[in-house]
């Protein structure tokens, strides 16, 4: 259905002297088939594939968990029961805080240089190094350099104070490193870096989906008439703001005092103001950082849960 919904949009832009240029999508390949196959502006436009940015950083956790979770040993524990051991999990290795942190930084990495495909591949390898590095061996090149660097042997090159660095943070061992690479390659490729130039993302739609099921919530029962009428009130909000609540109410015949105008005022200029905050860089790459704070303590949560179990004591 969602597929039908993007070409029925796609034929039908010309209508408003409108043709999309690009299709920004979230990995559902079936979609933009069906674009290409309907010929929505004829065989001399074609219609260019732009990846979500957003989608595109949850590879590299998703690809990682299920690496950690494959990778597996046949073992039998002191009371003679076989168990799968993991063998890239554990200390020092390819935990759910590591692995967190590793899809961050390849989220970064493709945010902070969606200008460049060669600038976000240099970035993507610059975090791989990074934990590659170790006293005696540092592989820190394609880290970026400079007092204000994110990366500490880089800062302290620039300062002069190279001589007594000592790393913080122990590199992942060798069995990680090359376990991780084909990922690493797999997500770096020309072909998927050069769909995210542009730093393109489906905020919009989430933030116009999020309108309609704030006045329809998914909770409560409704037709299609309703979902249908809060499609049509939130494209108004979304496209000018709390305002056209005001007009609608007039079409229907009913007064507005100045109580509704400064209320309609006011929420717009807080709806203007969050929006400007949540656009700022540095806003956005604090959020992905507490996120990542948020999700290291529920998984601390979820450790501490399984703990508990029949059997659980074989097998820790």
């Amino acid at each position: 259905m969602e597929a039908h919904a993007i070409v029925s949009m796609f034929q039908r832009s010309e209508e408003h002297n409108v043709r999309y240029l690009n299709y920004i999508g979230d990995g559902d390949s079936k979609t933009y088939s069906g674009v290409l196959e309907s010929k929505p502006y004829g065989n001399d436009f074609v219609v260019n594939k732009k990846e979500c940015v957003g989608h595109v950083q949850k590879r590299m956790g998703t690809r990682l968990r299920d690496l950690l979770k494959k990778t597996v040993v046949d073992t039998v524990t002191v009371t003679g029961k076989k168990i799968k051991r993991k063998t890239l999990g554990g200390k020092g290795k390819l935990t759910a805080k590591m692995i967190d942190k590793l899809t961050v930084y390849y989220c970064l990495a493709i945010r902070r240089n969606y200008d460049s495909v060669k600038k976000m591949k240099n970035s993507i390898w610059a975090t791989y190094y990074h934990y590659c590095s170790t006293d005696k061996k540092p592989q820190h090149e394609k880290c970026p350099t400079g007092e204000d660097s994110w990366c500490e042997w880089q800062k302290t090159t620039a300062t002069n104070q190279i001589k007594s660095f000592k790393h913080t943070y122990a590199a992942l061992p060798n069995d990680v490193l090359e376990a991780i690479k084909p990922i690493y390659e797999e997500l770096s490729k020309d072909a998927l870096l050069e769909r995210c130039i542009g730093g393109f993302t489906q905020n919009n739609n989430e933030s116009f989906n999020q309108i309609i099921w704030k006045i329809t919530p998914k909770i409560l029962s409704g037709t299609s008439n309703i979902v249908e009428i809060a499609a049509h009130i939130a494209v108004c909000i979304f496209n000018e703001g709390y305002f056209a609540l005001l007009s609608i109410l007039q079409e229907m015949g009913v007064s507005t005092g100045s109580s509704a105008h400064a209320w309609a005022s006011a929420a717009d200029e807080l709806r203007i103001t969050r929006a400007d905050k949540k656009t700022a860089e540095s806003t956005k790459e604090g959020r992905i950082v507490r996120r990542q704070q948020q999700k290291d303590a529920l998984d601390i949560l979820g450790d501490s849960a399984s703990l508990y179990g029949p059997g659980i004591g074989d097998t820790m």
